[in-house]
């Protein structure tokens, strides 16, 4: 079997699949990032670290007690993060990972709305 069969093969077992709907510019999705995390930090005001929500904040990272497994470095970002900026960062994330792929503006909302989504709000 030649390369060129095994790379037909790969390609046929392996399709390459677009995941982006919207090509945006490093500029646009800046923009778009800051905006959202903007939104989410005024939201964040409204969603208390109570420990129900944002778990981890709560008792480790707001402690300043990384566990072992954490990377070195993990202890200097988040020595300058709040639950204000750590919550906005994360869900920031979270929403231009989700305009850049959705299709609709129903499957954004869905997405959103998804358990995974919940699941980083809960453990913060």
């Amino acid at each position: 079997m030649t390369i060129d069969k095994f790379h037909r093969w790969l390609v046929v077992i392996f399709p390459e699949q677009e995941i982006y709907n919207r090509r945006w510019s490093l500029r646009q999705q800046a923009a778009v990032f800051v905006t959202l995390g903007v939104i989410f930090f005024g939201v964040s005001y409204f969603v208390p670290a109570n420990g129900v929500i944002a778990f981890d904040w709560v008792n480790v990272f707001s402690r300043g007690r990384l566990p072992p497994f954490y990377p070195p470095w993990g202890e200097l970002v988040v020595r300058w993060l709040n639950w204000s900026l750590f919550f906005s960062l994360s869900m920031a994330s979270i929403g231009l990972s989700i305009l850049t792929r959705s299709k609709h503006v129903v499957s954004s909302i869905a997405a959103l709305l998804a358990l995974l989504v919940f699941w980083t709000m809960f453990l913060g």
